[in-house]
């Protein structure tokens, strides 16, 4: 049975080569692209004007030394800007495909169906709600597009596509953990009680696995937001008024950092509430309240504030990552 695990395949030992091929794939793409613009995708290359924001004002005549400096702040600020984004993009992409793995794999562990009909059950829905997002980008991007067509766009044409595509790969990706959590609540009939009380515990470990997974996707989906807005900055009148444009950004993300927190506390709650009923109901009366609660903690299912301390602060990252997303993106502007 060992023998037959992936983990103990012979081209196992080429996985980590693997992982950092596909690392250096993605940055080459990523500097061909985007960085030095030889596909088309950006209308500047970094590495050929780099030089203009280290040049001295003395060494330009053309213009004042004062608007001299005001044109390399601005333009420090959007290949700033840009490296920053596709950083977070990289990452973000990487969060989503880890995502729509882990879904996959924790919708097989408990069910005695084909692997590979639970799996299909979980990517086909998914993708099909990544497709009716990537057709429909105003639902999703409606401040985007905004920015996009008044900052960003000149120097990045194809932001617009790229942040749908992305988008869409994050919806689907948060709607396939979605699916998982509700196939890890199908009920399966196990005659023994300790069968059944190690199902649960199975059941509940993955729904922490859920609930972490889904905070990892939002969170660097908000440091994503945040490299935009950000980014959009440098597109503004340095002066009073991008005081005002920060003030609102802010708002905006505490607004959508929320919103996410919602999101993972319906999620992740009442799947919780379901499975602690159920080993209740397990235990049934003739267990006293002190093994139930000795048994609860075996389970994980103890809901005291130490140890629901870690789970409540997963379901807040999304809403605490606004300053987060400031302070990393504050080293670059």
């Amino acid at each position: 049975m060992l023998k037959k695990d992936w983990s103990n395949h012979s081209l196992i030992i080429l996985l980590p080569f693997l992982c950092v091929v596909i690392i250096y794939a993605t940055e080459a793409f990523t500097r061909y692209s985007f960085f030095e613009c030889r596909s088309g995708n950006c209308s500047e290359s970094i590495p050929k004007n780099i030089w203009k924001v280290f040049e001295s004002d003395s060494a330009i005549g053309e213009s004042p030394a004062a608007d001299s400096a005001d044109e390399r702040q601005l333009l420090a600020l959007r290949y700033s800007g840009r490296i920053t984004w596709f950083f977070l993009s990289e990452i973000f992409l990487y969060v989503c495909i880890g995502t729509l793995v882990i879904a996959s794999f924790l919708s097989t562990r408990v069910h005695q169906q084909p692997r590979i009909i639970l799996s299909l059950g979980i990517l086909i829905p998914a993708g099909m709600v990544g497709l009716f997002f990537h057709a429909n980008p105003q639902l999703h991007m409606a401040i985007f597009l905004t920015l996009f067509e008044n900052a960003i766009t000149p120097d990045v044409p194809t932001i617009a596509r790229n942040i749908n595509f992305l988008n869409s790969l994050g919806n689907a990706a948060l709607f396939s953990l979605l699916l998982a959590s509700c196939i890890l609540l199908r009920p399966v009939q196990n005659e023994s009680l300790p069968e059944s009380l190690k199902e649960l515990s199975m059941k509940t470990k993955d729904m922490s696995i859920i609930l972490y997974t889904g905070t990892a996707l939002l969170v660097t989906a908000i440091m994503l937001k945040d490299a935009i807005y950000q980014w959009s900055l440098a597109y503004t009148a340095q002066d009073s008024s991008i005081e005002i444009a920060r003030d609102f950004i802010t708002s905006l993300l505490a607004w959508e950092g929320g919103f996410y927190t919602l999101v993972l506390a319906a999620a992740y709650l009442p799947a919780m509430l379901v499975l602690q009923r159920r080993a209740q109901l397990l235990m049934g009366p003739a267990v006293s309240e002190t093994e139930k609660e000795i048994k609860f903690k075996e389970l994980g299912m103890n809901f005291s504030l130490k140890e629901s301390l870690p789970h409540i602060l997963a379901i807040l990252g999304p809403f605490l990552t606004g300053p987060v997303g400031d302070l990393l993106t504050g080293t670059f502007f």
